[in-house]
C-alpha cells in the first residue's frame, strides 16, 4: 500500500488569514477571544514563540500574550472548504482520510491511497504535483508532502518535508533510506 499524506500544518491559521486578508504584526491566536471559554485552536510563530500552544486556554493565552490579536474561529467555513478539498481529491483517488473538523488535531492533515495510480496519473511526484495543483485553489500555501507505506511513515515523512517538497520512502524500503523530491516543476 502506499499512502499519500499532504498536510499544512498551521492550516486554520492560513484559512483565518485567507479571510481577514492580513494579520497585524505579532503575535496571533486563533480560538476565540480571551474571555471566551474555549481553547487555542491554532497561532502563529509569534504567538508561539511566546509559549502559546493548540489546547490550551484562551484565559491562559492571553495571560501569556496580552498584546496578541485573537481572531474568532469560522469552524463552518474551514469546515466547507476541506470538505471540498476532499471532494477534489475524490476525483484523484476513492481511498481517502482526514477530518474537515477544525477543532480535531489532525486538522490539516489530508491522506490519499496512491497505490495503482501510476497508470492514470503518472508517477507519485507528477501525481503529488497534480493534486497540489488542484488543491491550489482551495487550500492556502503549499503543503508538506509525505510518501509512504504505513501511516505512520507516511505521516512522519510529510512532517518532515519542507512546505512544496515531497518526501517519499521507496516502496520496500525503510524510513532511513528515503530521499525528497522536489515538487517545483
Amino acid at each position: 500500500m502506499r499512502l499519500l499524506h499532504l498536510y499544512w500544518p498551521h492550516l486554520l491559521l492560513d484559512l483565518a488569514e485567507r479571510r481577514s486578508g492580513s494579520f497585524p504584526p505579532g503575535p496571533v491566536v486563533v480560538g476565540g477571544r480571551p474571555w471566551t471559554d474555549g481553547p487555542v485552536l491554532d497561532a502563529n510563530p509569534a504567538a508561539r514563540e511566546l509559549g502559546i500552544r493548540r489546547g490550551m486556554a484562551l484565559g491562559s493565552a492571553h495571560r501569556l500574550a496580552p498584546e496578541a490579536t485573537f481572531v474568532d474561529p469560522a469552524p463552518d467555513e474551514d469546515r466547507h472548504v476541506v470538505e471540498a478539498a476532499f471532494e477534489a481529491l475524490a476525483a484523484y483517488s476513492p481511498g481517502l482520510a482526514g477530518t474537515s473538523e477544525p477543532a480535531d488535531p489532525a486538522f490539516g492533515l489530508l491522506a490519499v491511497q496512491v497505490d495503482g495510480l501510476g497508470a492514470l496519473w503518472g508517477l507519485e511526484p507528477m501525481l503529488v504535483r497534480r493534486l497540489v495543483k488542484v488543491l491550489a485553489p482551495l487550500l492556502p500555501g503549499a503543503p508538506r508532502a509525505g510518501i509512504a507505506g504505513t501511516w505512520f511513515a507516511a505521516t512522519l515523512a510529510a512532517g518532515l518535508a519542507l512546505p512544496g517538497e515531497l518526501e517519499a520512502v521507496p516502496a520496500g524500503r525503510k524510513l532511513p533510506g528515503w530521499r525528497p523530491c522536489r515538487l517545483a516543476s
